[in-house]
This record gives structure tokens, C-alpha cells and sequence, in this order.
């Protein structure tokens, strides 16, 4: 008759519990430890099970049941088995079900049919008690205190609960069990009263929905969901029941629903405007629909960036999760609360460093372990257990039930709560935005939806930033018309509808590109809402006909232009002031010029009658030789032998600064090559001295090899040619091949325009693969197949087609423009839409990407920036590279759109020919939102975005073409004032706008008008 259960562990004692055991083992020393505490079973035995180390067994093994979980398996002493046997025990295997651990010590005891009777609740409480008592003795021993628990009463009150469980007597059950949890609450007591905080955080996604996510609602544990404005209101519509339940639950605070905006899109690429609009929708969704904003913002995507925390206070948010959900590079803190402090020095209370997966059986294992480190470190204990609807490991359900039947192990409580109680340190870790990388091309490439298009995932981003683009030129268009006229209607502005999305039969998507685009949909006509824009500014300042011709500025900082005679037609540059024109030149096809259009303003040309007025016209013409741009700033040279850009040189230096190249980068090329230039390269002195004299390669092509051991191909070209060269322009085109091993894999055309008064080289490529696949062999034995059959996979920067940029300084630092500001770039990959710029000391370099947004930089002073992942399709590339520009980030944007002048007739009376309608101080400040207002069809005035792009304190002034009578710092509605820092002062003195920014600092000014223009 079996008298005693013994748990046999590999362990001396509680102090060296095995809580290091992963996945199933973890998951089977949780069933073995807990299993034998069924309450019949322990009525059964009338004691507690035992546990002892597996390799000190007893000499008399009768009565004895031993359980030996799977961790203990290889210690079992040779010959164990067959001595438990002979002498009456028995040994049992623990499997990985608990319900089949209880089966199988049931048969052992003969209680199968008192074990199937057994009420689950009363089951439940019964195993939850089992791993409370484990935790509790191993925080103690964590905590380093000894065990006052009174062993002797605690089994009597167990027993006692076992006892009302054959009984059926639900009171002295509650009675007793109750009890029991009490004495392990008093034994936590006594060397660390405060209570342990137990936070669920369950994630939503369009996949997960329905009836997983019903039936956890119907649990009494308070918990917490993750989810996207977007999903929300999807649940809204298309499941009417389960979003009145989960209503009433945020209602009667059972619920908490944590905010990421209206979707997740890719934070680090998308434009400052398009992440406060991601923002302010959600919050929109929030206050209509759940009664008030989210206050807990939380990302489960990868996509936290340095620049976040303002924007996020700004839009109501009060607290952060500063957690990563998915593998991505996080910046490491050893306190749980984090002041988590933005670029632009705004700092949000966040939780980090206590995110656990629920279906992890090592997390409940040790979180006795875990609890008292986190004691030592913060004085308070807090965990999230992150888990998809109702899916979760037997250690959560103990947890669960052992909390809701007291806090010896913690209990539960909502995220703002959670927040709130944890001590502030009192300091928080410098983080930069180095320290966050989600490579949201690896995202991109790892979306099933994104399988077939992954090839053209480059261009279909570099179109989105474009959008971005032609949505601020419209709202900045829009703002140009509203000061030009006091005609403006209403329905030319530009606000922005705020979740107005027709309600969606299939759920939402979560492929990061369709979530940016969707949050341009409702502006989804730009060019003719842009047109529409463009054609009212004109109709204001013009009177009706052709024959003149009007050059509208769309940006809030000058811009230097060139004009064709196509955009000149019969108009003569010298109907300008003098100082708006800085050349111009006359060939056979008509004037070409140079201008300065004003900021936010025009620029207006008229056919000229009579006198010619003096401008200037310069002789020297760009290209000098054959291959050779040269202006006031720069000089560019390109190779005659690789078409490539070989050299551009400024005339402080005279040093090249840059070198350009256009190649074919394959990982496997790399690695292929490497293997063989480690091989011998030859096998007697014959052959060392044939290479040394350089006669023919007897390595097989070695030499060869070493041009494409980076990973490479190289550049051939066909022909070099001058296609325009004038005093204003000069346009060389290089023709060619690119090839490996000799075998050509594509061809291109690359075409390098220099422009008179510009900083900016322009160049632009069109590259054609070879349709012909083929084998191009490295050696015998190891062949290249191009173009590669499979699709891009991996972090996505492991084959394509991109401009290889070598700077002269390799320590030189370099940065990328992120949310419209210019930070530090990350390595080895970062994501800039439009601006990557090496700076040295005295001088800098900006590339103007153009919205090729990857990057790579394979060595100090060298940056790879993808073009295209396609080895099979053709397509077109254009930057710019600047010497030294005064405003890159200004210049990026502009970049994107390229000014035309429009036909119209003469200025209607009393306007200039040259006129800026709004101008802005400091060109390192740009206008990134512009929003006319408007009462009763009247427009009153303009609500601006500033926002601070170089990291520096700035005294501005601003300049309204009008009458501003007033002018206010604001916040978006949502924001939450106790949190945000002061608004600056702002003040209006002699008509102009006055005052102070802070590094990378956002600030909404509302500007009224006495009397429309």
C-alpha cells in the first residue's frame, strides 16, 4: 500500500531549484510539482507529497510512489527502477499533461473514480495552492531569508480543505483553502509587505477574434488589451455583441484598452504630420467610442523611435509600455520605470524590462525568482504576462487563480494603475535614437501579403513618401491662396477627416504598407485637389490670358530654380527684379535662367516690349573636357572607363569628397569568394613568380575574383557624352554594362546634371537586368545563378541593386532624417526617406535620397542605398549630392517636387513681380502642417506647425503677407497640459510673429487676422 508520494528533483534544496529548464521541461517539472496535489489524492495519502534529490533515494523503497519528471530522468541511478520494484514501490514517469499525470497517480492509488468526480474548481484551487507554496519558498530564499512557515498547521489546513472536498461542503472548502493561501500571504508578509503587481496584457490582431476573446471576457481578472483604433472599430461593426461586452467592461474598469493609434504603421518612415495624424485618429476612435482617450500608449509591432515621447504627450498619451513585443534592438535599462525621454527632451512615465510570455512555462517557474529580483532593484514587483485571447500555459492558470484568492504571489491590476504605483528612480538612462533599430525592411519582407510584391517593396515606399510630400505641398498651396485672396472657401482647406473610413466587410490588414497608405486614403486625388489649389492661387493674383507665366513656390523656405524655355515660353527672365534672377542665357531655343523663388510666395515673367534690361550672363560653360561638371561650388568628374562618378571636389579641400557607384550586391557572392580566395594559391614556385610578373592567372581567374569579394559586380562603360552644355546646365550621360566575372547582368544609363548657383549634383539612373538567366562560374566546382530564383528574404539587405557612396572621412558622423528632424543614423542599416548627410568638422555632405528609404552602410565612411530588390525588372533612380547645404532637410523635401511655372496672364494691380506671402527667420525651422480656419465660410486665419530640425535653440521670427491681429501657442486638443512641458512665449510685435524654440521642439501657432485681404 503506497503511504508516501516523493517527487524526485535534481536539486540538494530549494536553494538550487532547477528554474533554468526551457520549454517542455519547464513545462513538465510545473505538472510534476503540482499534479500531486489533486485533493483526492492527497486525501488518499493524508500528507503533502515530498520531494527529495533523484540520486538520494531511500533504502526501503515500499510504500513509496515515486514521480520522476523528465529533467530528472538522466540522473536516475542505474538499477533504481528494478530496486523500487522488487522491494514494493513504485516509479512513475511525469508526462507533459497534467490531467494525465493525475490519471496515472490515480491508477497508482486506486482513487480513479473519486478523482473524476472531483469538482474542476475546487481542482483548480488545489494546484494553484501547489505553486503558490513552490514561489513563496523560493522568494524567500531570493530575498535571503529562511522559511517561518509552520509546516505541520499548513498541511492540517490543506487536509482539512481536501477533506471538504469529499464532503462536498463548498463553505468549510472556501474555509480552509482560504486559510492555506493566508499563511503563504503571512509568511511573504513578514520580510516584504508590499504587494506584488500582476498585470495581463492580452494582444489583439485581426486573426485572433471571436470566441477566445468572449470567453476571457466572461473572467473576473481584470486585464488589459493592445489594439489599433482600426481593429477596434472593426469589432464595432461587424460583431455588435462582443463590442458591448467589452465596452462594459472598460466601463466597469475590468478592461483597460491600451492605445497605438489608428494602425501601426512604420513609425520611422513616415513623415511627423502622418505619425500625429496615426495618432489623433486613434485618439479620435477613443473619445467617441470607449468615453475618453487612450492614456497607455503601446506599440506590438516593432517601430518605438526616439522621437515618439513628445509626439505622444501631445496626443494625450500619459504613459509609455517602452516594451519590444516582437525581436528588435530596444535600448536596456535596469529599473522597471523608465523617464523615457524624446529627442526634444519631452519625457512620458514608462514601464519596461517586465514583459513575460504567458505560454512560456520557464517564466512561471521562476517567478518567485524573478519577483525578488525585482524587489532588490525597485522596491515594488511588477510583471505583464503578454498573451494572445485565452491562450496561456497551466503556470498562468495557477497564477491567475492563485491571485484571485489572495496577493501571496501579487495581484492583479490595470496598467495606468500599474504605472502609478512604481517608484520613480529619480533618474532614467540617456537613450538615443541609435539605440532604436526595427529594421522595417525585414517587417516588410516577413509579411505573408508581401511575398509576391517583396521586389518592388522599395518603389512602393519611395511612392507613399512621395504622397507625403504632395499632401503637405497641397495643404502649403492651400495656405498661399488663403493669403494671396479673401475669396478662399471652405471647401479648399485641407483638414484632415478624423477616422471617417467606410465601414470594411473583411478585417483590417497588418502589412505596414497598406496601414501608411490607408492613413493618406482620404486625401486619396492629391494632384487634383493640388491642381485645384494651384489654379485658385493664380486666379488670385492674375488677371485672365496665356501669355505670361507665374513660378509658385510651395515651400516655407526660398528655393534656387532652373527654367527651361519651355517653362519660360515667350517670357523674358529680366521682367524680374534684379535680385531675384542670379543668370540667365539665351541659345536657339529661347531664355534659360536661374531665380530665387521666395519663400512661400511667386515668381511672375512677362514678355518684355522694348529695352532689355541688364542681367547677368555668364560664359563659362559647366562641362569642361568631356567628362568634367564644374559650377561656383563643386566640381564633379566622371570616370570615362566605368561611367561611374569618380570624383567631387569643392575649392576649400580640393580633395575628392565622394565617389558613386552603381552595383549589383549579393551576400552569396561575398561569402562564395571569400571561401575561395582562403584556398592556396599555389602549389610550387613556378606558379607564385607567373602571378607575380602578372602572365597568366594559373589560380583560375584570382585575380578576377578579388574585384568581387565584397559582394559586387563592376561597372563598363560603353560611351560617355555630353547631351546639354551651357553657362547654366551642363548634362553628361554615361551608357554601360554591369558585370560579373566578366558576364554582363544588366545595363545602365546614368545621367549627372549640374545646374549654375547649385550646391546639389543631380543624379539619375535607369538600370535593365539581363532577361537571360545564366551560371557564372567562380572555379569548377562553385557557379553563381543570376538572376537568383528565390525572393528576397532575411533582413532584406542581402541582394539588390543599389548606389555604392564612398566618403573621404571614414569618421565622419552621419545622420538620416527621422519624423522630419535630423538625427544620428543607426548601423549597420537605417531607414531615411529623404536625407543622409556625412558632416565633418568644417564642411558636410547631404544625399538627398528621393524616398529610397534603406540603407547599409558596409564600412566606415561607405553607405549603400537600395534601389531595388528586383534582379528581374528595370527600373529608375534619381538623388542629389550636395556640398555643404545650408538647409539639407528643407532641401530634401524639395527634392520631391519640382517647381513649374503655369501659364496666366499680367498681375492684376498693384501686386509685385516677385512676392513672398510668409517667410520663417531660421531655415532650420520648417512649417510641417498648415491649416486655413475658417467661421462662417469666412477665412479668419491659419493654424501652423512649427517644428525645429537641427537640435538647436532658436529665436524666430515669422512674416504673414496681411495683417496679423493675434497670435497663440496651442496644443492639439488631445493633449494633456499637466504633462506637456510650458509653452514657449509667443508674442506679435511690428506685424512679425516672435518666438522661442527648443531643440527638435513641436509647437501649433494659430494666427488671426483683423481684416481679410
Amino acid at each position: 500500500m503506497t503511504t508516501t508520494l516523493r517527487l524526485l528533483l535534481p536539486c540538494h534544496s530549494l536553494e538550487d531549484f532547477p528554474t533554468f529548464h526551457e520549454g517542455e521541461e519547464a513545462e513538465n517539472l510545473l505538472v510534476a510539482w503540482t499534479a500531486p496535489w489533486h485533493p483526492m489524492l492527497l486525501h488518499r495519502l493524508g500528507k503533502l507529497p515530498e520531494w527529495g534529490r533523484v540520486e538520494n533515494s531511500p533504502e526501503s523503497c515500499n510504500g513509496y510512489l515515486f514521480l520522476i519528471p523528465r529533467v530528472s530522468l538522466a540522473r536516475v541511478p542505474s538499477g533504481f527502477r528494478e530496486r523500487c520494484l522488487d522491494q514494493g514501490g513504485t516509479c512513475l514517469d511525469v508526462p507533459n499533461s497534467r490531467p494525465s499525470a493525475v490519471a496515472d497517480l490515480a491508477r497508482a492509488l486506486d482513487c480513479e473514480a473519486q478523482v473524476a468526480a472531483c469538482p474542476p474548481a475546487f481542482e483548480r484551487a488545489f494546484f494553484a495552492l501547489a505553486y503558490t507554496y513552490l514561489q513563496i519558498e523560493l522568494l524567500t530564499r531570493q530575498l535571503r531569508y529562511t522559511s517561518n512557515l509552520d509546516q505541520a498547521h499548513f498541511q492540517t489546513q490543506v487536509l482539512k480543505a481536501a477533506q471538504a472536498t469529499i464532503d462536498g461542503d463548498s463553505t468549510s472548502f472556501e474555509d480552509a483553502i482560504g486559510r492555506c493561501f493566508d499563511l503563504l500571504s503571512e509568511e511573504r508578509h513578514r520580510y516584504y509587505p508590499m504587494t506584488s503587481l500582476l498585470c495581463d496584457l492580452t494582444l489583439l490582431a485581426p486573426t485572433t477574434l471571436g470566441a477566445n476573446l468572449e470567453r476571457q471576457l466572461q473572467l473576473q481578472t481584470p486585464f488589459n488589451i493592445l489594439a489599433t483604433a482600426d481593429l477596434l472599430q472593426y469589432i464595432q461593426e461587424s460583431s455588435p455583441n462582443l463590442w458591448k461586452t467589452l465596452r462594459e467592461a472598460v466601463d466597469r474598469r475590468q478592461l483597460l484598452a491600451v492605445g497605438s493609434g489608428f494602425n501601426q504603421a512604420p513609425t520611422g518612415l513616415i513623415s511627423y504630420e502622418t505619425l500625429s495624424r496615426n495618432l489623433a485618429w486613434g485618439q479620435q476612435f477613443w473619445c467617441h467610442s470607449l468615453g475618453g482617450p487612450a492614456r497607455v500608449f503601446a506599440r506590438r509591432l516593432p517601430g518605438l523611435e526616439a522621437t515618439l515621447p513628445g509626439v505622444l504627450l501631445r496626443c494625450g498619451f500619459r504613459e509609455a509600455l517602452h516594451e519590444a513585443f516582437q525581436p528588435t534592438n530596444m535600448p536596456q535599462t535596469s529599473h522597471t520605470y523608465l523617464r523615457w525621454q524624446g529627442a526634444d527632451g519631452e519625457t512620458i512615465p514608462s514601464l519596461t524590462k517586465t514583459i513575460y510570455d504567458a505560454n512560456n512555462p520557464q517564466v512561471f517557474l521562476k517567478l518567485g525568482i524573478r519577483i525578488g529580483e525585482c524587489l532588490d532593484i525597485d522596491h515594488v514587483a511588477a510583471s505583464q504576462f503578454v498573451h494572445w485571447p485565452n491562450q496561456w500555459s497551466i503556470g498562468y492558470q495557477d497564477l491567475m487563480e492563485s491571485a484571485a484568492r489572495g496577493d501571496a504571489l501579487g495581484k492583479w491590476c490595470l496598467l495606468d494603475d500599474l504605472i502609478g504605483q512604481i517608484n520613480d528612480p529619480g533618474y532614467s538612462p540617456t537613450t538615443s535614437t541609435y539605440d532604436y533599430r526595427a529594421n522595417y525592411l525585414k517587417q516588410l519582407l516577413e509579411d505573408p501579403s508581401a511575398v509576391t510584391t517583396g521586389e518592388h517593396l522599395i518603389a512602393k515606399v519611395q511612392g507613399l513618401i512621395q504622397r507625403e510630400r504632395k499632401l503637405q505641398q497641397t495643404q502649403l498651396l492651400q495656405g498661399l491662396a488663403a493669403l494671396a485672396s479673401s475669396s478662399s472657401a471652405r471647401q479648399h482647406s485641407t483638414s484632415l477627416p478624423i477616422v471617417n473610413h467606410e465601414p470594411r466587410p473583411q478585417p483590417p490588414t497588418e502589412w505596414m504598407l497598406e496601414l501608411w497608405e490607408r492613413l493618406l486614403e482620404p486625401h486619396h486625388d492629391l494632384s487634383k485637389t493640388c491642381g485645384e489649389a494651384e489654379r485658385q492661387v493664380v486666379h488670385s493674383l492674375t488677371s485672365t490670358g496665356t501669355n505670361h507665366r507665374i513660378l509658385l513656390n510651395d515651400s516655407c523656405q526660398s528655393r534656387r530654380c532652373l527654367l527651361s524655355p519651355a517653362d519660360l515660353g515667350d517670357c523674358h527672365p529680366g521682367s524680374l527684379p534684379a535680385d531675384q534672377v542670379y543668370a540667365a542665357y539665351r541659345d536657339r531655343s529661347g531664355w534659360w535662367a536661374v531665380v530665387d523663388a521666395p519663400s512661400l510666395g511667386y515668381l511672375h515673367f512677362s514678355p518684355l516690349k522694348g529695352t532689355t534690361p541688364k542681367i547677368r550672363q555668364p560664359r563659362l560653360k559647366i562641362v569642361t573636357g568631356k567628362n568634367t561638371l564644374r559650377n561656383e561650388f563643386m566640381t564633379a568628374t566622371i570616370d570615362p572607363a566605368t561611367g561611374a562618378l569618380r570624383s567631387i571636389h569643392d575649392y576649400q579641400s580640393r580633395s575628392n569628397l565622394c565617389s558613386v557607384q552603381l552595383g549589383w550586391f549579393d551576400q552569396e557572392i561575398k561569402k562564395s569568394i571569400e571561401k575561395l580566395l582562403k584556398q592556396k594559391t599555389a602549389i610550387d614556385w613556378k606558379q607564385s613568380l607567373s602571378q607575380l610578373i602578372g602572365s597568366r592567372d594559373v589560380d583560375g581567374s584570382r585575380r578576377q575574383l578579388a574585384l568581387h569579394a565584397e559582394g559586387y559586380t563592376t561597372m563598363r562603360a560603353e560611351s560617355v557624352e555630353v547631351v546639354t552644355n551651357h553657362p547654366l546646365l551642363g548634362h553628361v550621360r554615361a551608357r554601360g554594362k554591369m558585370s560579373l566575372m566578366g558576364k554582363t547582368i544588366a545595363s545602365f544609363v546614368i545621367d549627372y546634371r549640374l545646374q549654375l548657383g547649385s550646391r546639389f549634383l543631380l543624379v539619375s539612373a535607369n538600370v535593365t537586368p539581363t532577361n537571360k538567366a545564366k551560371l557564372i562560374p567562380f572555379n569548377d566546382d562553385d557557379n553563381y545563378e543570376y538572376p537568383p530564383q528565390s525572393p528576397p528574404q532575411g533582413s532584406g539587405f542581402r541582394r539588390y541593386f543599389g548606389w555604392r557612396i564612398a566618403h573621404a572621412h571614414p569618421s565622419a558622423e552621419i545622420y538620416r532624417d527621422l519624423n522630419g528632424v535630423k538625427l544620428e543614423a543607426t548601423r549597420p542599416t537605417t531607414e531615411a526617406p529623404r536625407l543622409i548627410e556625412f558632416q565633418n568638422v568644417d564642411q558636410s555632405l547631404a544625399i538627398l535620397t528621393g524616398g529610397m528609404a534603406f540603407h547599409r552602410f558596409p564600412a566606415d565612411g561607405r553607405c549603400d542605398m537600395l534601389v531595388s530588390l528586383s534582379a528581374k525588372d528595370s527600373v529608375t533612380t534619381e538623388m542629389a549630392i550636395g556640398l555643404s547645404p545650408k538647409n539639407s532637410l528643407a532641401a530634401a523635401s524639395q527634392f520631391l517636387d519640382r517647381p513649374q511655372s503655369v501659364a496666366c496672364g499680367p498681375l492684376k494691380s498693384g501686386l509685385p513681380t516677385a512676392a513672398w506671402l510668409f517667410r520663417c527667420s531660421s531655415k532650420n525651422v520648417i512649417v510641417s502642417d498648415w491649416q486655413n480656419r475658417f467661421i462662417d465660410e469666412s477665412w479668419i486665419g491659419v493654424r501652423i506647425r512649427l517644428l525645429e530640425t537641427s537640435g538647436r535653440s532658436r529665436k524666430i521670427k515669422l512674416e504673414f503677407a496681411g495683417n496679423p491681429s493675434a497670435v497663440r501657442a496651442t496644443l492639439p486638443e488631445s493633449a494633456d497640459p499637466p504633462l506637456h512641458k510650458s509653452l514657449p512665449s509667443v508674442r506679435l510685435e511690428d506685424g512679425q510673429v516672435i518666438c522661442q524654440l527648443s531643440p527638435f521642439e513641436s509647437l501649433d501657432l494659430e494666427v488671426d487676422f483683423g481684416s481679410q485681404q
